[in-house]
Parts: structure tokens; C-alpha cells; sequence
């Protein structure tokens, strides 16, 4: 039962990386806005990360060693490029994919209503695996089937350089998994704070992910803090710390993303 706990956690610190609706474009860390890229633009995105765990949360929500040696820790890391295309200023397309083309992330966004102070948006995307790996058909993983999901974002402007972002949405499987996991919900805020005549934006935020299968309920809540950088006029600097801070049946990570976005007229 161990042995499978340990490889179900392995798995599911795996697809958090790609499991999100991808393609979309954002204005600070974990969730999106409402903005879409300009109209007849596209946003190029080249980005990394890199993750460490050694700890997980059992089904009591208690820390425990992943390893049987206090000096053993995993290390993950990734890279993925999206392209995003602006259409009619008020939705985007856009897609993400991993340089060795495991996965695509593609996925929408519509600006439902939108002023200086506030707006609204729905997303929706899917999740296609492509290959590069041995898939047994009979027990097929998470990582070997798309998932599909629908959302929402909201943003408020405090202030001329404060604001939050609001994102939630569900991502469902396609196809049943080994171990009848159906799909997760994911809730995401963040605030920002401009300052440097808005080249530098702090920020701050949560990230929540809860999903059900034949070993329980999975659940981990991250902080997300960093900054973006935009001393360019078409592109932006995003740097990122996570850290997870309590969880059920989840590793306990920590670890760095940056990305880089260059806007194309």
C-alpha cells in the first residue's frame, strides 16, 4: 500500500505542472486575468521550473519521509513554451508544449465584461498527451489521458497599482484512469503591487488543488510569492518561490519557475 501511495504522489507531483488549463496569458503568478493579449499579437513564452521534495502528507494531513534516508530528496524540473494569439481584444487562443512533446496544454479565454476598476472572463481548455513514452492501454495513468475544463476569472483594480486576480476552474478526465480519478478542482489568487513607475510589480498569492480517487481525497495549498519585471516595452520577466504549505495525500514541494514573455506585433 505504501509502494502505491508513493507512486500515485510521484505522479500527481508530476501532472501539477500540466494538469492547469494552459495556453493563456497572465499578468502575475498563479492565476490568470482577465486582460487577453492585443488584438492580431502573439505573446511568446519560453519559461522553466524546478521543484524539491522529501516530505509528503499522509491521509492525516502529518508529514512523513518519502525516503527511508533523511539525506534523500527528489528533484523535478521542466520547461514548456506557449504561443497565445490576441482576436478581437477580447479573446485569446493560445497553447502551451514541453520541449520532448509529451504534452500540450491548449486553451480560450473570452472577456465577458471588463472596465478600469473590475472585469470578468471565461476560460476553458484541454490537455492532449502526445507520446514519448511506453503507455500500458490496459492501466492507463493520468499522464496518459486528456483532460478537459471550464472556468473563470476575475480581477479588481484597488488602486492604479494594486490589484488581485482571481482564477477557478475544473479540469475532468476523458477517459477513466487506474485508479478512477475523475478530475480536480483549482483555485488561484494572487495580489500585485506595482512600484518603479510600474516596471516592477511585488507579488503574492494562493494556489489550492483538490482531486478524489480510489485511495481518497488529494488536496495541496501552495504560496505563490515573487515578481514580474517590465522595464521592456514587449516583454516581461516572471519569477516565482512556491512553497507548499499543507496538503492530504501530496508531496511537500518547494521551488523556483521563471519565464520570459515577448510580445509579437
Amino acid at each position: 500500500m505504501k509502494k502505491t501511495l508513493l507512486f500515485l504522489f510521484i505522479i500527481s507531483m508530476a501532472m501539477e505542472l500540466t494538469a492547469q488549463i494552459g495556453g493563456l496569458s497572465a499578468s502575475k503568478l498563479g492565476s490568470f486575468s482577465v486582460g487577453v493579449v492585443p488584438d492580431k499579437h502573439i505573446e511568446f513564452e519560453p519559461g522553466f521550473s524546478y521543484h524539491q521534495s522529501k516530505y509528503y502528507w499522509d491521509d492525516n494531513s502529518d508529514l512523513q519521509n518519502i525516503y527511508s534516508t533523511s539525506d534523500s530528496t527528489r528533484y523535478v524540473s521542466a520547461m514548456n513554451f506557449r504561443f497565445t494569439l490576441g482576436l478581437w481584444d477580447k479573446l485569446e487562443i493560445g497553447v502551451s508544449i514541453s520541449p520532448n512533446l509529451a504534452i500540450s496544454n491548449w486553451g480560450a479565454r473570452f472577456v465577458i465584461s471588463q472596465n478600469n476598476t473590475m472585469g470578468f472572463a471565461a476560460i476553458g481548455g484541454v490537455n492532449i498527451p502526445l507520446g514519448n513514452r511506453v503507455m500500458d492501454k490496459r492501466l492507463r495513468t493520468n499522464d496518459d489521458i486528456a483532460n478537459a475544463g471550464l472556468g473563470g476569472v476575475f480581477s479588481y483594480n484597488f488602486s492604479e497599482n494594486f490589484s488581485t486576480d482571481f482564477t477557478a476552474h475544473y479540469m475532468y478526465f476523458l477517459d477513466e484512469t487506474v485508479d478512477n480519478e475523475k478530475g480536480a478542482a483549482y483555485l488561484n489568487m494572487d495580489l500585485g503591487y506595482f512600484l518603479f513607475n510600474r516596471n516592477f510589480q511585488l507579488i503574492s498569492g494562493l494556489a489550492y488543488r483538490n482531486s478524489r480517487n480510489d485511495l481518497g481525497g488529494f488536496s495541496v495549498l501552495t504560496l505563490n510569492s515573487g515578481f514580474t519585471v517590465e522595464t521592456g516595452k514587449n516583454f516581461i520577466l516572471a519569477i516565482n518561490f512556491p512553497i507548499d504549505l499543507y496538503g492530504k495525500h501530496e508531496t511537500k514541494n518547494t521551488g523556483f519557475s521563471f519565464a520570459l514573455t515577448i510580445l509579437l506585433d
